[in-house]
């Protein structure tokens, strides 16, 4: 994925080059002396220019990756089937009124939103499947605290993508979802 720059973004990159440089340029200083030579190394000052640009390119590496994460506008894509009479709470409000996830570049899966629980629940029901890319992975269901009704409740989700409440919910009312865990299928 490219990366793509405001330029208020740019600029702050560009503004961190300068003072990079002259931090780096003096080297680095030991308590009690440097060494001469290290194994593996032709000398201190090998040492010190790879360290160097080890860390200014971690910098701004890190950084960057902070930017496109922070600036991103999440592609969100709605739940769209539902299971078991579980469906959209659909106010408008939170989440435009849809259950929805996405997946940000470090991997990470975020579902939230609003369902509605159906009007005649049972205990332990799938309420929706994740699709492949945004299940967990193989053996690595979660189970997260969430709200129902004002209430506290858990959500399951197994590595086979099923998304549970765990319990029964009371008929015809909200369940909050704010989900996020690592993608692993």
């Amino acid at each position: 994925m490219a990366l793509v720059l405001t330029s208020d973004q740019a600029a702050i990159i560009t503004a961190l080059e300068a003072p990079m440089e002259e931090a780096f340029a003096n080297g680095v200083t030991v308590t009690g002396g440097s060494p001469s030579t290290l194994p593996g190394y032709d000398g201190w000052t090998k040492m010190l220019e790879d360290y160097k640009v080890l860390t200014k390119n971690s910098v701004k590496t890190l950084f960057s990756a902070y930017i496109a994460v922070g600036s991103a506008a999440p592609s969100y894509t709605n739940i769209s089937t539902y299971q078991n009479s579980f469906s959209n709470w659909g106010d408008g409000n939170y989440s435009g009124g849809n259950a929805r996830y996405w997946k940000s570049p470090d991997g990470m899966v975020h579902v939230e939103g609003l369902v509605k629980a159906p009007p005649s629940p049972g205990a332990n029901q799938t309420m929706f499947v994740m699709p492949t890319g945004f299940k967990p992975a193989p053996n690595d269901g979660r189970i997260f605290a969430c709200v129902h009704n004002d209430a506290f409740c858990s959500i399951e989700i197994l590595s086979n993508g099923n998304v549970s409440f765990r319990g029964t919910p009371t008929a015809n009312l909200w369940i909050s979802l704010n989900l996020h865990y690592r993608a692993g299928g």
